[in-house]
């Protein structure tokens, strides 16, 4: 901000920081999350904020995006994260917002107990990336187009290297949160009929005991299983 730098390698942006800061791509996919004691109520999971305190990394994204959205909720701002998570473990608040990473990092590497990450519903995605001075549009769309060639491959192996595995697998399993009438629909339907090509591989192939395989239909059996469908494939 001072013209020291010319950018920051990470940032996650915000409605202040985008009037400053661009980001000319993600680092890595982010899930928002709440992390509260294993025992603590279910408002994080809800979304419902009204009367809970809420610990914060004083002046963050989180800081400035949960003061805006939830007045009614009490803010508890920390000096760091580890001190916002430690009041939410010994029953000092009630939830610390924060990304995925952040959570599994710190609670693994720091050993901190009675904790528990929960993905916070959200209409916002989180945009994690090197943060660039406005004045330099050109530097931005030189790194923007230097990201796009990051492979997965390439991004996966960074990750492993910084993070611990329970970052990719805290929502292993977990069911979609669909609402009351999603519910009754997939109480009412329970299958959903999937036509195939059997010669669009790798994405759908026929089976060796016949049937749908392939990469498309191992994603969308894992699509349904989170939603309680099931999949009846027919090839077409």
């Amino acid at each position: 901000r001072e013209g020291q730098a010319d950018l920051t390698p990470v940032m996650r942006l915000s409605r202040e920081r985008a009037r400053l800061f661009t980001v000319p791509g993600s680092l890595l996919p982010v899930d928002p999350v709440a992390v509260t004691r294993r025992d603590g109520t279910k408002a994080a999971v809800l979304g419902d904020l009204q009367g809970l305190r809420v610990a914060v990394l004083g002046g963050s994204v989180n800081d400035e995006e949960f003061s805006s959205e939830y007045p009614r909720a009490s803010i508890e701002r920390f000096t760091t994260l580890r001190e916002a998570f430690m009041a939410v473990a010994d029953g000092r608040a009630d939830l610390a917002p924060t990304t995925l990473q952040e959570a599994v990092y710190l609670i693994e590497s720091q050993l901190l107990s009675n904790l528990l990450v929960r993905r916070l519903p959200t209409n916002s995605t989180a945009l994690i990336g090197p943060g660039v001075l406005r004045d330099h549009p050109l530097l931005h769309a030189i790194l923007a187009k230097a990201m796009d060639t990051i492979t997965p491959a390439e991004r996966a192996e960074v990750a492993r290297r910084w993070l611990p595995v329970g970052a990719a697998t805290a929502f292993a399993g977990e069911a979609a949160p669909l609402t009351g009438s999603e519910q009754a629909w997939v109480a009412a339907h329970g299958e959903i009929r999937a036509g195939y090509d059997k010669s669009f591989a790798p994405f759908t192939v026929a089976g060796p005991l016949g049937g749908m395989d392939g990469l498309g239909a191992d994603i969308l059996r894992a699509t349904a299983q989170k939603t309680g469908l099931r999949i009846v494939a027919n090839e077409g």
